[in-house]
């Protein structure tokens, strides 16, 4: 190994621990990020819903008759939560006082509105929720709540065409499961990106999968990982590959994706997809949810239980060690020297880091913070 591919650096404990920091970092990702937020079949008809959360800010994804749309999740009138069902169907109504609204976010139906405020079409937009950006990558679906800046595409970069591939891709969902860390969300991205600590922390699930081989790609702010299946892991997957037959994406590889800052993408010989997401609760504590998914073209139920099975109980026994290892690494960091030293199979993490610095800077300067 080069002395380039080793680098020893301080970093302040306070990045992990700090609310002010914590805020300025969850305002950056909210404003200036285009976040993941789901898929395009999670919405399947019209006035079909997702809630979810983008950082602190909970927002209202919704399919109208006229496309997507993307709202923060707080009515335009008193300010009170509207959505808390994570998933559903029905207009954007505010269950305290009814205000319903339409795909432009203004109100369409405000109960004794004659009596009570008198709004009409010239003043309706002045209440109205306040809209994100939304594009496809695919089937994947994305917002910003800024409007400046970049579209999807140019935001993804060299990425915006194997996740759009890997979209179209997906098939049946066969697992999901969230978790809750206490560690700080920065920690928690950086073991998704640490090749490294695979064969030490997940002995029996990604050791007995992974080879050394991995080749790394750098694109704008993301990052990926692609690298081969050990000979005895192919060897028992090529048994089960005769059985599954044609699929969008066939391959004899393990690929990893992150879409900076909070979204990862993975997927095992495209047989398997996983899209883990983060979202930071606290300073020290982050809500993680996984979703795995078989490819396109598995009819064979069989097959669909054993190829399902076994990917959710590999995910949930490293889900499991991840989440010991974050939490250690939380404790020593905040009590711990700072000294930080990275190696060749850590070089995603150094470059997250390097990243996420820049943005929040960046970010920080168009709203006037220090």
């Amino acid at each position: 190994m080069s002395q380039s591919e080793m680098r020893q650096s301080r970093v302040d404990p306070a990045i992990y621990t700090d609310p002010e920091i914590y805020r300025g970092e969850c305002q950056a990702i909210e404003d200036d990020a285009w976040n993941y937020l789901g898929l395009v079949s999670d919405l399947p008809a019209r006035n079909s819903f997702l809630t979810v959360s983008v950082a602190r800010r909970s927002v209202i994804v919704q399919n109208f008759a006229d496309g997507i749309k993307v709202f923060d999740n707080v009515c335009g009138h008193r300010a009170c939560r509207i959505r808390s069902e994570p998933k559903g169907s029905g207009p954007i109504r505010c269950p305290y006082h009814s205000w319903t609204f339409g795909s432009d976010g203004a109100p369409i139906a405000i109960p004794n509105n004659d009596e009570c405020f008198g709004i009409n079409d010239d003043n309706r937009s002045q209440f109205s929720l306040n809209a994100w950006r939304v594009e496809l990558c695919g089937r994947f679906v994305f917002a910003k709540r800024r409007n400046g800046g970049g579209n999807l595409r140019d935001y993804l970069s060299d990425f915006f065409a194997p996740l759009e591939q890997m979209s179209n891709a997906i098939g049946e969902e066969v697992a999901s499961d969230t978790w809750e860390f206490d560690a700080n969300w920065k920690i928690c991205i950086e073991n998704t990106l640490d090749e490294y600590h695979a064969n030490f922390v997940h002995p029996t699930t990604f050791r007995n999968l992974l080879s050394s081989g991995f080749q790394y790609e750098y694109a704008g702010r993301h990052s990926g990982v692609v690298t081969r299946a050990t000979d005895e892991a192919l060897a028992r997957w090529r048994k089960i590959d005769r059985m599954i037959g044609d699929r969008p994406i066939a391959n004899e590889n393990y690929q990893h994706v992150i879409a900076f800052p909070l979204t990862t993408f993975a997927s095992t010989f495209g047989a398997t997809f996983s899209i883990q997401a983060f979202t930071p609760l606290t300073p020290t504590r982050t809500r993680f949810t996984s979703r795995l998914f078989l490819t396109e073209g598995v009819s064979s139920a069989q097959v669909k239980a054993v190829l399902g099975d076994s990917a959710a109980t590999f995910n949930r026994q490293v889900f499991s060690e991840d989440k010991e290892v974050c939490e250690l690494m939380q404790l020593g960091i905040a009590e711990g020297s700072g000294r930080v030293v990275t190696g060749k199979y850590e070089q995603r993490i150094r470059h997250f880091q390097e990243t996420m610095a820049v943005f929040c800077a960046e970010a920080a300067l168009k709203t006037g913070r220090t």
